[in-house]
């Protein structure tokens, strides 16, 4: 059991960090969302969380400047190491019933930077995004890809019976940049990622009836 006096230093350190105090993140379940470990999960103070988002252990959303901002929508899922970093006047914008799942980074950290991403995404694997990037409702990122200056265009979700109708797609290892990916396109990378390579979804996923 915790005493008090160590409940009190934990919230006294979150306050010097600028994130919320226990009883303020387990106060987001208000809004229907679900904090599944409330000691464990770090929220700025500064973050805008809508309603009905489930945050598993070890997940941090930190802004570190008075003008950097991350703001949230609703239905998203946030699996356990995720991170969502915004300093030096960087933005993230995550709208409603994305999936965030196996070490996913999202750090808009330098000047400029802004990071937004739409609807029924799909990111996981240690996928990392940084820089000015676009992720059209639909997209994907799977892989341990870290994506910087790209625009994947949106789409269906992976839900999509139709592979060509969902989201732009990266998929595989290494270091996408400066790219765009078209609705129902996907590049495949193992260290690079060559838009010489990019392919219709259906090449890799055929179709369901």
């Amino acid at each position: 059991m915790f005493s008090e006096t160590m409940f009190n230093e934990i919230n006294l350190q979150r306050t010097r960090k600028n994130y919320l105090s226990i009883e303020e993140t387990i106060e987001l379940t208000q809004k229907g969302n679900m904090i599944l470990d409330p000691f464990s999960v770090l929220i700025s103070r500064k973050a805008i969380i809508g309603e009905n988002n489930i945050f598993y252990p070890n997940v941090i959303i930190e802004i570190n400047d008075i003008v950097s901002c991350i703001g949230l929508g609703n239905n998203n899922i946030f699996y356990p190491q995720t991170f969502l970093l915004a300093d030096n006047g960087g933005h993230i914008e995550v709208k409603n019933d994305n999936r965030f799942e196996g070490s996913v980074s999202i750090k808009a950290n330098v000047a400029d930077s802004f990071i937004t991403i739409g609807n029924f995404g799909r990111y996981q694997n240690g996928a990392q995004m940084i820089g000015q990037c676009s992720f059209g409702s639909g997209s994907q990122v799977i892989g341990n890809i870290t994506v910087q200056n790209c625009v994947l265009e949106e789409g269906e979700s992976y839900l999509c019976g139709n592979p060509d109708l969902r989201g732009g797609l990266l998929k595989g290892f290494g270091i996408a940049k400066n790219l765009t990916i078209g609705k129902g396109k996907v590049i495949e990378g193992f260290g690079k990622f060559d838009p010489g390579n990019m392919r219709n979804q259906s090449f890799f996923h055929p179709p369901k009836a």
